[in-house]
């Protein structure tokens, strides 16, 4: 081979080639931003459209149906779905993984352009935005105040929002809660009538005297003037006196009809923290931007402002990613650094000698460190998975080192001179290392190209591990002989009499334990060979056996980091208020207080944000919904899981009257955004009858209440909420010169109000807003005396023109594909979710599903079958690749299926391992069965391939095998243990963040070990019955 022999003749220049390659990696890490996961955008778009004081039903025919329309055109479409609510539309459609959302968005821009000509006037153009990752705030925090509480919203805007939003990297800052300054037209409707004013003609005059006019030009000697004619409003106050009219020879003011007060907006949204009012504003970070980095700026700065803020108002932080981020990866740090530090000491324990043991040890950090450089250009982050990677290749980049360094500490010993050592040594077994190499390389390329989440979540990983084994192979091929050449001498890989006694005694005692294993393993394979169908028989019962307990693996999709937050999601009877709904989230936010010592913060939202951006997030909305947050303290100051807590307070909140709905997350709040907000459990009943998809929805929800391990069953169409339906006389109407429009834009104004015109005052503005009185608008009574304006200007009271019904209609309207659903959504506590699933899928089985409905799993039990789909494919691809690889380095179709043999037993040691440890089949352990196929099959690469080349030397098969096992014992046990130990701490791991990472150590360590333990027999066995099946057909032959 070329590329040894360059590294051993031009020592300087590999060794300033290392070097320059560890100085970029060292500059890169530096500069790689941090983040829990990769940044996953997700292939959502989603359109929302305010009409504020519309019904449901109204918002989905005038604004959902005529959107959707619209969107179905659009290409690459997979599903469309809709939700309306009161005053607020949200249509998401969601593609492929693989679609280029840029273009995506362009097609749905369009779709809108030609939708909003339909859409009624009044109703604010449509939002569209895309659903990213970075979109989640990395930062939540409270502000409370008592008599600042009023301008409590202005000065978070103000004095601490706007400075935050000019940090670099942070992308948004939104405040919820708090009171907003809006100047109030209150105006009687019996006064409007007596002074025989026109409502609208009120607003346009407010409006046309709230303005300053430019009027021209003109030049007086050598001067030219600017005339304007100054009109808007200096203080609330001008405001009263706007001259209306003229009745009975007297000017009307807007006094004499109306109370103008500068108070504030109808509260949509009410925060408490710590049980005190206040707002919420959280950070968004700009896309691609370090998360820690953003929040520790962000942390700073909010101290320095609160040195500034009245003494009343306090900032308390509620929330915040950096924590879980930092903790997370240093725990996961910590177990890639122990399990380095443990790979050394076994390849010392094994090799015996200093020298020897420092040019393996070397491998690691060069390969290590390449990986960081590759992240820069990639535009990589530093998160869990890319650390996961570094776990995965801390016991893997020391394999081709170690079988190197092997064989040219064998020449060595043979009497060779240490430069022909290296060169021989390297060349002898290159070929094979490199295969070895290569189908690692075939196990991850796949994943490169993987769709779905899967290939989001993981392609970095790949990537990542298929660099450093790349580097690896180039470090073992060239580092590895120049440093063996130079600093390994015959003298030093033997005990001499000068070194201590302790030493030689240690050296000694081990030198011992390897010749008994050694000999103890031929004694082994020596029965083995003699008794090859009981040895076959043996492992293929173990394997089926194996195969047997597999329904006893329970399967979930990602398992849920313990983050420390706990979170109360509930409902109350559509139409409650506001206020009802604030002392509901009070007493739950003190069953924290009173139940949890463990909590650190507690904090309340009742009501919803105006912007609809928890419609748009799969959140339900309006006065009747709240949340109580908490926050406990770090994982390792409490007994109890963030999940065990959920648990206590749900029993606790289920005796809470009045609430309808509720379900009680543990872990990151922001998780399920990922699905569209549903929970993990999510049924999807898709069909047109209402009654019948209420009925049916209904069985099913008594069926996840009855499964163990469903907790917080729910059906997503909430009950009928409070309406007064306004029937208008059309032939009265027109009679007394009004119609259908007019009408309702003059009770649309006295009921819900309008902006007349803008108050504007030190570069802020603040609406001017005109509406009814409360008194004349608190029953049917006082809306039928409603006055609206006919066309002649005569006043026409409503209930000369109409009638007032109550009744009850939707407060939200689902939709998929146009068809309107209706879900049954559940928890999942303290069992895994396959097995929730599995048990609710028996059970609906057994029950009738009417004509023309449909029943679908949706949320996380969809996207791990859709997952798992990908991954088998991936897995079988894996197989397919690995086999390629190595016929072609064997120029053979016949040992490279000896070699497989070894993966079936992989799976046998993941099948116990997982039964053994409790852990479920997930996403994560998943990848490490996929893992599994390209590291197994290295050790057998080894044996194979020395065999073969004693065979090529003149030794017959049952003189080859024995003697290649011995020979090859050390370095498969030394790159298995290496790999097996260097997992480890992953996989017994217990800090916070392990419940993510530990099923993938867990699934390494048991697949390696039983498939160690099988090669170093079976591979032996096998190749022996092939290779004397061939012999006697030859013999036959000839």
């Amino acid at each position: 081979m070329k590329l040894p022999d360059f590294a051993v003749r031009r020592f300087i220049t590999v060794l300033m080639i290392f070097l320059g390659i560890m100085i970029l990696g060292i500059v890169a890490l530096v500069s790689l931003p941090i983040d829990l996961f990769p940044e996953i955008e997700i292939p959502a778009i989603s359109v929302v459209t305010i009409y504020e004081g519309v019904s449901a039903a109204d918002v989905e025919s005038q604004i959902t149906k005529k959107i959707e329309d619209r969107i179905s055109t659009v290409s690459n479409l997979d599903e469309l779905t809709s939700t309306s609510q009161e005053g607020i539309s949200v249509v998401t459609a969601l593609f492929d993984w693989k679609t280029n959302l840029d273009e995506a968005s362009n097609d749905i821009r369009d779709a809108l352009e030609l939708a909003k000509p339909g859409l009624p006037e009044d109703a604010n153009d449509p939002m569209m935005f895309k659903i990213n990752t970075s979109m989640f705030p990395i930062l939540v925090y409270a502000a409370t105040a008592d008599e600042n509480y009023g301008g409590l919203n202005y000065l978070i805007e103000n004095e601490v929002a706007d400075p935050l939003r000019r940090i670099p990297g942070v992308g948004a800052v939104q405040t919820i809660g708090g009171l907003e300054r809006q100047i109030r037209v209150e105006f009687d409707p019996r006064k409007i009538e007596a002074y025989n004013l026109n409502l609208q003609g009120v607003m346009s005059t407010i409006a046309r005297e709230n303005a300053d006019q430019p009027v021209g030009s003109v030049k007086i000697n050598q001067t030219e003037y600017i005339v304007r004619v100054p009109g808007e409003f200096d203080s609330p106050d001008e405001i009263s006196n706007v001259v209306l009219g003229v009745y009975a020879g007297r000017p009307v003011y807007l006094r004499d009809v109306a109370r103008v007060d500068d108070s504030f907006k109808e509260i949509t949204a009410m925060v408490r923290s710590e049980g005190r009012q206040g707002v919420i504003f959280m950070v968004q970070k700009q896309s691609g931007a370090n998360s820690v980095q953003i929040a520790d700026k962000v942390r700073a700065e909010v101290m320095a402002l609160s040195k500034n803020l009245p003494s009343d108002v306090h900032l308390t932080e509620v929330y915040d990613t950096s924590i879980f981020i930092r903790r997370s990866l240093s725990n996961l740090s910590e177990s890639v650094i122990l399990g380095a530090l443990v790979v050394l000491l076994v390849v010392y324990l094994f090799l015996r000698h200093i020298r020897s043991s420092f040019i393996v040890a070397l491998t690691i950090p060069f390969s290590l460190i390449i990986a960081f450089f590759a992240f820069l250009l990639l535009k990589y982050t530093l998160n869990m998975v890319s650390l996961m990677s570094f776990a995965i290749a801390v016991g893997l980049v020391v394999d081709d080192a170690i079988v190197v360094l092997d064989n040219i500490t064998r020449h060595i010993e043979s009497g060779s001179r240490p430069l022909e050592a290296a060169l021989y040594g390297t060349s002898e077994v290159g070929l094979a290392v490199m295969a070895s190499t290569l189908t690692v390389v075939a196990v991850f390329a796949p994943m490169l190209f993987a769709g779905g989440l899967t290939g989001i979540m993981f392609t970095q990983l790949a990537a990542a591990v298929i660099i450093m084994i790349l580097a690896s192979l180039f470090a073992s091929l060239t580092l590895t002989p120049a440093l063996a050449s130079r600093i390994l001498r015959r003298s030093d890989l033997e005990m001499k009499t000068e070194h201590s006694a302790v030493i030689r005694r240690i050296y000694n005692t081990s030198e011992r334990w390897f010749h008994a294993t050694e000999e103890k393993y031929g004694v082994l394979l020596a029965w083995a060979l003699r008794n090859k169908k009981k040895t076959v028989l043996t492992t293929a019962a173990v394997f089926l056996g194996s195969l047997a307990l597999l329904p006893f693996v329970s399967t979930e999709f990602i398992p849920e980091g313990d983050s420390g937050d706990v979170q109360i999601n509930f409902e109350m009877a559509p139409g409650t208020r506001m206020e009802t709904t604030s002392a509901v989230a009070t007493e739950l936010a003190k069953v924290f207080t009173d139940s949890v010592p463990e909590v650190k913060h507690v904090f309340y939202r009742a009501g919803q944000s105006s912007t609809g951006m928890s419609a748009a997030m799969g959140q339900a909305g309006g006065s009747h919904v709240g949340m109580v947050g908490a926050k406990l303290v770090e994982q390792k100051f409490r007994d109890r899981s963030s999940a065990e807590v959920a648990d206590i307070i749900r029993r606790y909140a289920q005796t809470v009257p009045g609430i309808l709905k509720m379900d009680i997350k543990a872990g990151n709040p922001m998780g399920n955004i990922l699905f569209g907000g549903d929970k993990p459990i999510t049924i999807q009943i898709i069909g047109h009858d209402v009654d019948q998809t209420n009925e049916l929805a209904a069985k099913i929800k008594r069926i996840v209440e009855n499964t163990r391990g469903a907790k917080d069953a729910k059906i997503s169409r909430p009950v009928g909420r409070p309406e007064l339906i306004i029937n208008i006389d059309r032939e009265k109407a027109a009679l007394l010169g009004t119609g259908l429009g007019d009408i309702s834009d003059a009770i649309k104004t006295q009921v819900l109000g309008s902006e007349a015109t803008k108050y504007r005052e030190a570069g802020d503005e603040y609406q001017i807003y005109i509406r009814a009185k409360e008194d004349a608008r608190q029953n049917i009574e006082d809306l039928s005396r409603l006055v609206i304006t006919s066309r002649s200007g005569a006043t026409v009271r409503l209930d000369n023109v109409a009638t007032i019904v109550e009744s009850t209609g939707p407060t939200e309207i689902a939709r998929r594909d146009r068809e309107r659903i209706v879900k049954v959504e559940a928890e999942v506590f303290k069992r895994p979710l396959g097995d929730v699933a599995a048990d609710i899928a028996e059970e609906l089985t057994r029950i009738e599903i009417p004509e023309g409905i449909d029943v679908t799993f949706g949320g996380s039990v969809k996207e791990q079958r859709e997952s798992f789909t990908d991954l088998l494919f991936l897995l079988i691809l894996s197989l397919v690749l690995v086999y390629m690889v190595m016929a072609s380095q064997f120029e053979s179709l016949r040992d490279p299926f000896i070699i497989m043999f070894s993966v079936p037993f992989a799976f046998v040691g993941v099948i116990w391992a997982l039964i053994l440890t409790g852990t479920t089949l997930s996403l994560i352990s998943f990848i490490g069965v996929i893992i599994l196929v390209g590291i197994v099959v290295k050790n057998a690469i080894i044996m194979i391939d020395y065999t073969n080349i004693l065979r090529r030397r003149g030794l017959s098969v049952n003189q080859a095998v024995p003697l290649a096992g011995k020979h090859r014992l050390r370095p498969v046990l030394m790159t298995a243990l290496a790999m097996i130990l260097g997992m480890l701490p992953l996989a017994l791991s217990r800090n916070e963040g392990a419940e993510i990472w530990r099923p993938l150590g867990i699934t390494v360590v048991g697949g390696l070990l039983v498939s160690t333990l099988v090669t170093l027999v079976l591979i032996p066995v096998i190749y022996s019955i092939f290779e004397g099946r061939k012999n006697h057909i030859q013999g036959e032959t000839s």
